[in-house]
């Protein structure tokens, strides 16, 4: 199978009703603490607001030019810049998570220079917590959340210090599969 290029982009206008159709599927949905429907016009005040934004970034995951999912930030410059992502389309390459946890790991402390990255998932949503522990990640706590529509959740908080990345990122890398790793490769980030 043929390795895809990875590009991260920014938001476009013409990308942001693709971009609420994924955010509304039920399978995305229900891991957000956002877990209502999002209507067109609030996406399009969503969309506004991010060009005044600092302190977030979202970039659509481009998979061979077509656009496959998303990548975010929030609460950069703060000691604990968060993060979190989600394959929008079902026909992905395979591995195609692993692919965004290399890309949000790689922007984070390159591109935007953070200290430290924060990740928080739902108890329950079992393949990013085991992306999460094979990074590395140091599990940090489990705290109570609810969400947009009251449901209560346990979120599990990781943390990914900027120094040990840039130590450990050869050794994880070497861990992975031999098509991620060169898939790794082509990530780019405009």
């Amino acid at each position: 199978m043929k390795t895809p290029i990875s590009r991260f982009v920014p938001v476009t206008a013409d990308l942001i009703e693709q971009i609420r159709v994924w955010r509304n599927k039920s399978r995305i949905r229900e891991n957000m603490l956002d877990d209502t429907l999002i209507e067109a016009d609030q996406q399009r005040r969503w969309f506004d607001s991010l060009g005044q934004a600092t302190d977030r970034q979202y970039r659509v995951f481009l998979q061979d030019d077509k656009p496959v999912g998303m990548l975010y930030f929030s609460d950069i410059g703060s000691s604990a810049c968060h993060w979190g992502c989600y394959i929008g389309e079902d026909a992905v390459w395979p591995g195609s998570g692993l692919i965004l946890e290399i890309a949000a790991l790689d922007f984070a402390f390159g591109t935007l220079d953070v200290a430290t990255l924060v990740a928080e998932v739902f108890e329950g949503n079992r393949s990013p917590i085991q992306m999460h522990r094979t990074f590395g990640y140091r599990e940090q706590e489990t705290k109570s959340a609810s969400t947009r529509s009251g449901q209560a959740k346990n979120l599990i908080c990781f943390s990914y210090a900027k120094a040990d990345w840039l130590a450990n990122r050869d050794q994880v890398l070497a861990k992975l599969p031999r098509q991620i790793r060169a898939a790794a490769e082509h990530i780019h980030f405009a």
